[in-house]
């Protein structure tokens, strides 16, 4: 390795110098081989050319194989030993199969186009050869040996020496390729070795040009780099230096690229100073345009920065926003502007100057005395100074406070909502818990307000619970709450020693200020208000408790008549755990089937007989026996039982009335909740279907409640079960407000007088008049009358004089189960006749007032 230091010294140049000459020695060693090697090429073409090509050889063998087949053939035609024959046809076959082998081996080397159509010929005769003698052998065995011998003397001989001559053709051709083949080799020789000796001259030239091109792109751009990345150093960056082609991947490219990367760093660092300035100018326009307030001071608490907004939350003039102004002439000034916090300035100032000096971060919630709310964030600095921003939320926290008044008060009286019902009322416990006295709930209802709701619109119910809001506020004492619990419920916590007189005058001024009559948006209403009232600590000494006592005394006096009010007393809470007693025990009675349909007879007075039966619903409770309609369906209506019991008796009804003799109806009361329910017209259909009852003999009824909203859909529900044949019936008529109305908007089959007005017919004289009015209605219209509660023989001829079409009551019949119908039956002609004349006794297992329809 002694000779490899001595290089490391020698230039680029030196080093492609020797690398060219040692280049051109091996181009020149290798044209020298090729030449010697198209020598001995020549030689071998010579020697080829001497010799007969494959394609002679394969000629000459089917030329032979030819002869010798016309030899055998020959034979064939004159010999008759039959053993013989066998070895020449056998001798014949093997060479028509030579034959056939050296056609496939002649077809494969085939050469120009005429050897081809020669070849072609060939074959075409050699098959017509074989052609003739197939037809000529058959001959010798029949006996027509001339007739043979003269075909093949004129026909095979001359075909298969033709098929020769082919053959001969082709040889001659064949000598001629080869002949053409050798001075080809001769030709080939000589233009490759004047070809070889141009490539070494060109080889040479293109060495030379090598050198050249080396010189111009290795030489020169290495000198050229060396200046530039001189002048660089040297710190001149007016470099005009081209980078060369970017696929170039070799020392220079290299070499290049890396003066490039230099170069392009250096630019970086200028672009990357360029946005840093940039960047500070955006950043100073942020802090300027920034909604926040900020200012900056450095350790010998000099300004540094402040944006626009701190000096306008301040309202600081110009001199006092410029770096270098001092943090305490900005606090003097804002001193002598009352822009800070606190009665005392000076304690103000020594506070501020106390938590700078501590260096610590502060955030707190200030509150100027002009009345903003400044939300300050004081944060220190390393190395002394500080930051700190101003943000302006007194809108904010005006925001916040309205919030928190929506969280709790109602969105449409502005009354306190239960939330803070709930606060206020444990606060006034805690209040009485330490200094003594009483707290009263009063819990209100506004009775008959679903009724205005339903006729005149929820805008109504709404300004009308506005209405009502103003007048509770009117009416409490200063100190007291009033609330609005939801919907038309109402709350009122009052605090007073003088206990329950104070909260019994409060309950009268609300009902008698809430009674009074209502003018809202033209139309004039009238309600009353019903109230409960609970005491603590008697009744309660939470507000939960208090609420849950006064809303059962807010039932109580519902009960009692409305527009009064009651005191809980502890019997209403036994009555309630009662109520809710009998609602599990009702859930308990649909699933064990615990319900009985009882019928009560209607009489058609013109015909003297029972036109219709009306199923009257009947619970057998286990332990309590026989409950009145009464006391479990208004709550099966409460708690959403009453449409599946319903649907049990439209079925159960249709069923018992499939049986009973032609002509007499079954009569179905339904709940208003039950047409609500998207079903109750499928459950018609489908009771029908069960029972193969007539649509005819269905019949059902309903009470003006039904019909009070006026609702499109339920008259249209109406329509669609009249529509199948089943009879409506307009219930208790007379007793509601807008009967004659609901008869011009529904078709009905039979209007039922309430009982009340039959019986007064005997002692008020209006009742007569109103029965007579009814009937004269109903026949103008084509509608049925019925009269109920008909008791007495002299009630019964008083509403056949009227012109009632039918008659029901307890002089007819009470309700019985339907195995007691036969005897409901007699009783009825009897009633007829004249036999019978007072009511049907009370049963044993039918309690005094279980008569009444159920309203299912």
């Amino acid at each position: 390795m002694f000779y490899m230091k001595p290089l490391k010294d020698v230039s680029v140049r030196t080093k492609l110098s020797l690398g060219y000459g040692l280049a051109l020695l091996c181009i020149v060693a290798v044209g020298l081989f090729g030449v010697a090697q198209l020598r001995s090429l020549n030689e071998v073409t010579r020697q080829i050319t001497g010799v007969w090509l494959p394609q002679v050889q394969v000629v000459e063998e089917m030329k032979r194989n030819l002869a010798e087949h016309q030899l055998y053939a020959t034979l064939r035609m004159r010999t008759d030993d039959t053993r013989q024959l066998q070895g020449i046809d056998a001798e014949m076959a093997r060479e028509s199969d030579e034959i056939l082998k050296g056609r496939r081996a002649y077809r494969r080397s085939a050469g120009s186009r005429a050897e081809q159509d020669l070849f072609d010929q060939f074959v075409y005769l050699w098959t017509a050869y074989q052609d003739s003698l197939t037809s000529i052998f058959p001959l010798l065995e029949t006996g027509e040996r001339i007739k043979a011998l003269k075909e093949f003397e004129t026909v095979s001989l001359p075909t298969v020496t033709g098929a020769a001559q082919r053959l001969d053709d082709l040889l001659a051709l064949t000598n001629q390729r080869s002949t053409a083949v050798a001075a080809m080799a001769d030709r080939t020789y000589t233009i490759a070795q004047r070809l070889t000796w141009a490539a070494i001259v060109f080889a040479a030239a293109c060495l030379g040009g090598l050198v050249v091109w080396i010189r111009h792109n290795v030489s020169k751009p290495i000198l050229t780099v060396s200046e530039a990345m001189h002048r660089l150093t040297l710190g001149d960056h007016r470099s005009t230096l081209v980078a060369p082609k970017r696929d170039r991947r070799d020392e220079i490219g290299m070499l290049f690229s890396a003066f490039a990367g230099y170069r392009a760093s250096l630019e970086r660092s200028e672009a990357l100073a360029r946005e840093a300035e940039l960047e500070r100018q955006h950043l100073a326009a942020a802090a300027a345009n920034m909604p926040v307030g900020l200012c900056m001071f450095d350790a010998e608490r000099r300004l540094v920065f402040c944006n626009q907004t701190y000096a306008d939350l301040y309202h600081l003039p110009e001199i006092l926003t410029r770096p270098g102004a001092h943090w305490a002439d900005l606090k003097r000034f804002r001193i002598a502007a009352g822009l800070y916090v606190g009665p005392e300035p000076e304690k103000y100032l020594e506070e501020l100057s106390a938590t700078i000096d501590r260096a610590e971060r502060v955030v707190s919630l200030v509150e100027l005395r002009d009345g903003r709310t400044i939300d300050l964030i004081h944060q220190p600095l390393p190395g002394g100074g500080w930051l700190a921003t101003h943000h302006d939320v007194t809108d904010l926290r005006r925001s916040e406070a309205r919030i928190s008044h929506m969280a709790r008060h109602d969105g449409l009286t502005d009354l306190p909502n239960r939330i803070l019902f709930h606060e206020r009322a444990e606060e006034a416990l805690i209040e009485m818990s330490r200094h003594g006295g009483k707290v009263a709930v009063l819990c209100l209802d506004l009775d008959h307000f679903k009724t205005v709701k339903d006729t005149l619109g929820h805008p109504i119910g709404d300004a009308l619970l506005k209405e009502v809001a103003a007048r509770l506020r009117r009416v409490v004492r200063e100190g007291d709450t009033v609330a609005r619990l939801g919907g038309d419920e109402f709350v009122i916590v009052q605090k007073g020693a003088d206990q329950p007189v104070e909260a019994t005058a409060i309950a009268q001024r609300v009902i008698d200020a809430l009674s009074a009559p209502y003018i809202v948006d033209g139309h004039g209403v009238m309600i009353s208000a019903s109230v409960g009232i609970s005491i603590a600590p008697d009744d309660g000494e939470n507000a939960d408790q208090l609420l849950k006592n006064g809303d059962m005394a807010l039932y109580r006096a519902k009960a009692d008549g409305r527009s009064t009010y009651r005191f809980f007393e502890p019997e209403m809470d036994a009555r309630m755990q009662a109520r809710r007693f009998l609602e599990l025990d009702l859930r308990e009675a649909v699933g064990r089937e615990q319900f009985e349909i009882y019928y009560q007879p209607l009489l058609n007075i013109g015909r003297g007989e029972v036109s219709c039966f009306e199923a009257l619903l009947r619970w057998h409770h286990p332990k309590r026996g026989i409950i009145s309609p009464a006391e479990f369906i208004p709550l099966a209506e409460e708690i959403g039982l009453i449409v599946p019991i319903g649907d049990w008796v439209i079925k159960q009804a249709c069923l018992d009335a499939a049986s009973w003799p032609k002509g007499i109806k079954v009569a179905v009361n339904l709940s208003p909740t039950q047409f609500r329910n998207t079903r109750l017209l499928s459950t018609i259909v489908e009771a029908l279907d069960a029972s193969g009852l007539p649509a005819g003999q269905l019949e059902l009824e309903i009470t003006e409640t039904v019909l009070l909203a006026n609702s499109p859909a339920t008259l249209a529900l109406l329509q669609q079960i009249h529509i199948l044949g089943v009879h409506i019936a307009m219930d208790d008529f007379g007793t509601g407000y807008s009967s004659l109305s609901y008869l011009r908007s529904f078709p009905f089959d039979k209007i039922k007088i309430d009982q009340s007005f039959v019986r007064d017919a005997d002692d008020v004289d209006s009742s007569v008049a109103i029965i007579r009015a009814v009937t004269s209605l109903g026949n103008s219209l084509g509608i049925q009358t019925t009269a109920e509660g008909v008791e007495t023989a002299e009630q019964l001829e008083r509403v056949r004089r009227e012109g009632c079409t039918e008659a029901q009551g307890f002089l007819l019949s009470r309700p019985l189960p339907a195995r007691d119908i036969p005897a409901m039956l007699e009783r009825t002609r009897a009633v007829v006749a004249g036999d019978i004349v007072e009511p049907a006794p009370e049963m044993t297992d039918e309690r005094k007032g279980l008569g009444r329809r159920s309203a299912v």
